[in-house]
């Protein structure tokens, strides 16, 4: 993320929606549940978006994208897990004993996955959300791949042409498993990389192709893309029935929505970004990594004891927040000097003898 998007409170506002439709699927009233997926698919989508502004338009060092990305995420997810572990053995009402393997797996963001018997969703301990982790950081790594193999070259069509296929395949990724076959393993199809990463991806290839390819502005656009997110939500509600032609919208159709939409984010009415634009949500916004994470665990709590929802809630906006100023955020600063600090040094050598 540039500094100049660091700055644009509608989309530090998104982000806060985002957390907060999760904070209501799991804490809010029965039967909207379904509503923190659209909360994690508005995080994909602007991951997406993010991203490519990184990797295909700023065309950041990759060493520096990656060491960023560690920066941001695995001090916060780290401390969260060893304390989860702990959590598992000695706190949640069902105690249980985390294997080996699981905890290695949740370590190296390989859980939808492996093991292979256990799925991510099996709720034996709160670390199941950990699976859009999982999606996020396998997309990051494809997306980096692709800027690399395509970074000696002077159009970024190859890269466009590559990105587009992979949308179509996770597309039919999620068709097949649905309709046809799902694959071995625990883990729900829909958690899987090749599924889930399709807002992911989809946005940053049309935030790419926008870029390289502008187009004169519509003036239907502002309007198309609140219809999208409108559209987008409606599929997560209660207002649909539950069906495998559900599922497939919220894995398909909702992701390529989603994407449509945050990639013409600026083209929204000027009402909506004002009010993506609220301190609150943008409040949400800044703490929505480590509330998402420490809000499994309360969430889990609440369900399975009499401890009231509003009660876990502000425990798990509060440890959010804890995380973030004690942990996330010191850390991600301190980190990120040290590899700025290192960069000028190696610098200053090269530019002496120039």
């Amino acid at each position: 993320m540039t500094t100049s998007d660091h700055k644009i409170g509608y989309l530090d506002g998104w982000r806060g929606v985002a957390i907060m439709l999760v904070l209501v699927g799991h804490f809010g009233p029965l039967g909207w549940g379904p509503i923190a997926k659209l909360g994690v698919t508005l995080f994909f989508v602007l991951s997406g978006f993010f991203m490519a502004k990184l990797l295909f338009i700023k065309e950041v060092r990759l060493d520096s994208f990656f060491v960023r990305r560690f920066t941001r995420v695995m001090p916060a997810l780290w401390t969260f897990l060893v304390a989860m572990i702990g959590w598992a053995l000695y706190v949640q009402p069902t105690r249980y004993v985390p294997e080996s393997n699981e905890v290695l797996a949740s370590f190296l963001f390989l859980r939808t996955y492996l093991p292979a018997d256990v799925s991510i969703w099996a709720d034996q301990w709160p670390t199941s959300h950990l699976w859009s982790l999982n999606v996020e950081e396998h997309s990051y790594l494809f997306l980096a791949l692709i800027a690399a193999g395509c970074s000696r070259l002077k159009s970024k069509v190859p890269a466009l042409i590559f990105m587009a296929l992979s949308v179509l395949a996770s597309i039919a990724f999620s068709i097949y498993y649905a309709k046809v076959s799902a694959p071995d393993g625990a883990s729900p199809w829909f958690v899987r990389s090749e599924c889930a990463a399709l807002g992911i991806i989809a946005s940053a290839c049309y935030c790419t192709y926008l870029h390289y390819h502008s187009a004169r502005t519509n003036r239907w656009l502002p309007l198309l893309a609140l219809v999208a997110l409108l559209l987008a939500t409606l599929v997560f509600t209660p207002l649909i029935p539950t069906t495998r032609a559900k599922t497939l919208l919220m894995v398909v159709g909702a992701p390529l929505l989603c994407a449509f939409a945050i990639n013409h984010a600026a083209d929204l009415p000027g009402v909506v970004k004002n009010f993506l634009s609220a301190p609150l949500l943008r409040w949400f916004g800044t703490y929505s990594f480590s509330i998402y994470l420490w809000q499994q665990p309360l969430h889990f709590y609440a369900r399975e004891t009499a401890t009231p929802g509003p009660v876990c809630l502000g425990i798990a906006i509060g440890l959010g927040v804890i995380s973030f100023r004690c942990i996330e955020n010191p850390l991600r600063v301190y980190l990120n000097s040290r590899w700025e600090a290192r960069l000028t040094r190696r610098a200053t050598p090269t530019a002496a003898m120039a």
